[in-house]
Formats: structure tokens, sequence, C-alpha cells
């Protein structure tokens, strides 16, 4: 079974639940696609180390 849950707040395509399992992320009550969470992680992650 798959279910809209919502739209990437990045990119706009649809995030979906497939067989119970949630295909993005959550980031500050934002949501984002798998894609766009790597990015944000990356740029969070490298703004922390400097």
């Amino acid at each position: 079974m798959r279910e809209i849950i919502g739209k990437c707040q990045a990119c706009h395509k649809d995030v979906f639940c497939e067989n119970g399992f949630f295909e993005g992320e959550q980031l500050d009550g934002k949501l984002y696609c798998v894609i766009c969470a790597e990015k944000a992680l990356e740029g969070y992650t490298s703004e922390k180390n400097e």
C-alpha cells in the first residue's frame, strides 16, 4: 500500500509512506524527500563543523 504523506518543502515532489515505511524525512518540523533531506543534512553538518 502506498499513501501520499505530503509534499517536499524543497522540490515539491510527493513524499510517500509505502508498506509502512516513510520515504522521506522530517527536519525542523518540515517534510522533505530523501534526496532533499540528505542535501539539507549535509549543509547542516558542514555549518556545525565550521
